[in-house]
């Protein structure tokens, strides 16, 4: 089974019967397929790799006066170098900003508190977003993203892991979820999700982290 078709089934197949398992080994079988896909690119790759880091950040989380913000930095390797480990490389772009709540504003995309959560699926979103033009642009790239984390919830709800049916209403942060499902499905043949431990030796997790708080003063 190919990773489209492991996307397929994680969105398509009625999860309601399945336990915690189940959805554990889902989830391992989907990192696998990106795994060995990327070894396999590593090898025989002709383009630049591209890795996007990306953080959230909040303050007084739970609080009313709580604050969020998000951050990303793009980085661009030859294909030599491989995603891993996480170093070398070239900065080709950055970005930060606040966590948005107001709906009338034009940089919402759907969070409605300002908490370590949505500042997290909001760094992922604005990343799977460069990705994509990434893939788009006058180049028209065809190698692969990879995009990097270290939030497990947002690799887990993106991936559907958790909270597999996009129409349940009950979903907390729902709007922001199913922006960054559909977002990531538009272009999951090409990029994937991992984790990287955050607040260690990771220099452009520890950037992303520092664009994260920046973009959080910005409220």
């Amino acid at each position: 089974m190919d990773i489209h078709k492991m996307r397929k089934r994680l969105i398509e197949e009625d999860l309601s019967s399945w336990d915690r398992r189940d959805r554990k080994n889902a989830k391992k079988d989907l990192l696998e397929l990106q795994a060995d896909k990327i070894k396999k690119l590593r090898h025989s790759s002709k383009f630049r790799l591209y890795s996007i880091y990306c953080d959230g950040s909040a303050s007084h989380n739970g609080q009313t006066n709580a604050a969020a913000g998000w951050g990303y930095v793009v980085i661009v390797k030859r294909d030599q170098q491989g995603f891993f480990p996480h170093k070398h490389g070239i900065e080709y772009k950055r970005d930060c900003g606040p966590v948005i709540t107001m709906g009338l504003d034009d940089d919402f995309i759907g969070a409605t508190v300002h908490s370590n959560n949505t500042a997290e699926l909001s760094a992922l979103y604005h990343s799977l977003l460069t990705a994509k033009k990434i893939i788009n642009g006058a180049c028209k790239y065809t190698g692969h993203i990879a995009i990097f984390t270290d939030s497990q919830y947002v690799i887990n709800m993106t991936y559907r892991i958790y909270s597999p049916d996009d129409n349940n209403p009950e979903m907390k942060n729902r709007a922001l979820v199913l922006k960054c499902r559909r977002l990531y499905d538009e272009i999951a043949d090409k990029v994937s999700l991992h984790w990287v431990k955050g607040h260690d030796d990771c220099e452009h997790n520890i950037l992303a982290d520092k664009l994260a708080n920046d973009g959080r003063e910005l409220l």
